[in-house]
């Protein structure tokens, strides 16, 4: 017997041995349906789909969709997870800062490093510093307007002038985050700014900066 009529002896004894079971065993895809959808069935209909392959097709089709559905949402969950450490470890070190300088250089290394930031401006008002910007709150008025009256972190593409003044000449920024430093005043801010056009759009990855910015703003006052 050849290698090849051996082959065939054993699929036909494989099919007999599947067409005896299902025989004694009607009942198995009524609780083992999910195999239907990986089932090729064929029924001569002409050009005309049949009913049985339309529902199969729709079966096929929904189960690839649920099956990418959950691959994004796993892949969300996976980057949440390291968003959540990157942040944990920051405000650690945010923690451990003996002064502001020591403040504004931590934060600084670890937007870049860890969070890659392509530009960071952070500015206190009416606080000498050596690190960072610090300026007079007027200036910052006169210079932002209504981006420091609200309490809210504002995302998305600003005025070339705005952008000057938070990351200086031949910035190249096309997307920023401002995010209000405010306890019972308004005593700085942190911006972030990015070469991506879409990656600070509205209500981007704002429940992260508002942490950083809550801790921010409990940690400044005992450092000024």
């Amino acid at each position: 017997m050849t290698q090849s009529t051996s082959s065939n002896l054993t699929i036909n004894l494989d099919a007999e041995l599947v067409a005896q079971y299902l025989k004694q065993y009607p009942n198995f895809f009524i609780n083992n349906n999910e195999l239907l959808l990986t089932l090729k069935i064929p029924h001569e209909s002409g050009k005309a789909i049949s009913l049985i392959e339309y529902q199969l097709n729709r079966l096929r089709t929904r189960n690839n969709d649920l099956q990418q559905q959950l691959t994004q949402l796993i892949e969300i969950a996976r980057e949440n997870d390291r968003l959540f450490e990157k942040t944990r470890r920051l405000v650690l070190e945010l923690l451990e800062a003996q002064d502001l300088e020591h403040l504004v250089m931590t934060l600084d290394d670890s937007l870049r490093r860890d969070f890659k930031v392509d530009k960071v401006a952070f500015l206190l008002f009416d606080t000498p510093i050596t690190a960072g910007h610090t300026c007079k709150l007027e200036e910052a008025q006169t210079k932002l307007g209504s981006l420091l009256n609200s309490d809210k972190i504002t995302t998305g593409q600003f005025r070339e002038a705005v952008l000057e003044f938070l990351f200086g000449q031949n910035h190249n920024i096309t997307s920023t985050a401002i995010v209000p430093l405010r306890n019972s005043h308004l005593i700085g801010l942190l911006a972030l700014g990015s070469t991506d056009p879409n990656r600070y759009q509205r209500e981007t990855g704002t429940l992260f900066l508002r942490q950083i910015s809550d801790i921010l703003c409990r940690i400044i006052p005992r450092l000024s």
